[in-house]
């Protein structure tokens, strides 16, 4: 198990100042556009910007302020939208910094002219090429499931759904086809699904590892993200906690997987619930 958090490609862009983020967004008018601070007029160069389009995007395009420059970064496996975003970021600062060149990790420096005609539909294509290959071949070679970061949640990928993915079409098409269920799972978990809190339980003893928790409440519609265990409320003072892959048999009736690890569980009634807390109490105990 693991994180594709690395990036595919940055451009930077030199710049005497870093521009406002309401600046940045005036520019881009970009009308579905999230990801920037709620005062636009607030100083964004420390913690940088994490852009992205609502129900669009699958990656966050990063934007960062270094001392001469703004540095925008692609994520590995991006929608085209997201490879267009980042495109329209860099031209803005450089029309805010009148910067006429720009540095491409993929290509070195350009004038800002050769920017589209070199950053093309090919170009685009290939992030998505590039990133699915990498994600299947980690996954085959047992390093999954892997997680990717998106703008609203991680999106989780292993055996069963890349087989799923493979099996559904051309070969030539799986890039596309896992770009689409990334956007699924960023953009079309019904409203009334909150996602569960997460916790972290302190080491009992030096150099063990923190586990991540996430609590289970019977009452609620819940996405439940992939973490280490699940905590089960068995009574006011009283809870069960479980190992993660043990969802899958505890919420069976009650939910359903989003991806290859995260679930939708719906509320549970009592009597089911005290089943599945018995139940619960059972896994605990092997």
């Amino acid at each position: 198990m693991g994180y594709l958090g690395y990036y595919f490609a940055w451009i930077q862009v030199a710049a005497k100042h870093c521009p406002t983020a309401l600046e940045l967004q005036q520019a881009l008018g970009i009308a579905d556009l999230g990801g920037m601070p709620e005062d636009t007029r607030a100083d964004w160069a420390e913690q940088g910007l994490h852009l992205f389009r609502h129900d669009v995007s699958v990656r966050s395009t990063s934007v960062a302020w270094a001392d001469d420059h703004v540095a925008v970064t692609i994520r590995a496996l991006p929608a085209p939208e997201d490879c267009e975003l980042a495109l329209r970021v860099v031209e803005v600062v450089a029309e805010l910094s009148g910067a006429a060149e720009i540095q491409s990790e993929n290509f070195g420096a350009l004038e800002l002219a050769q920017l589209r005609d070199l950053h093309d539909a090919a170009w685009v294509s290939q992030q998505a090429k590039s990133g699915a290959s990498v994600v299947a071949a980690m996954i085959r070679g047992g390093r999954g499931p892997m997680g990717m970061p998106g703008p609203v949640r991680d999106f989780w990928i292993g055996e069963r759904l890349l087989a799923e993915l493979t099996a559904a079409g051309e070969p030539d098409a799986f890039p596309t086809r896992v770009v689409e269920e990334m956007r699924r799972v960023q953009w079309s978990v019904p409203s009334q699904y909150r996602t569960a809190g997460l916790f972290v339980a302190k080491p009992k003893a030096e150099g063990e590892k923190k586990t991540q928790l996430v609590i289970w409440l019977p009452d609620e519609h819940l996405l439940l993200s992939r973490v280490d265990s699940v905590v089960l409320r068995a009574g006011d003072d009283d809870v069960v906690m479980v190992p993660f892959d043990a969802l899958a048999e505890l919420t069976a009736g009650f939910g359903e997987l989003l991806d290859e690890c995260q679930w939708l569980v719906r509320p549970v009634p009592d009597d089911d619930w005290t089943r599945i807390v018995a139940r619960a109490r059972e896994i605990r105990g092997r």
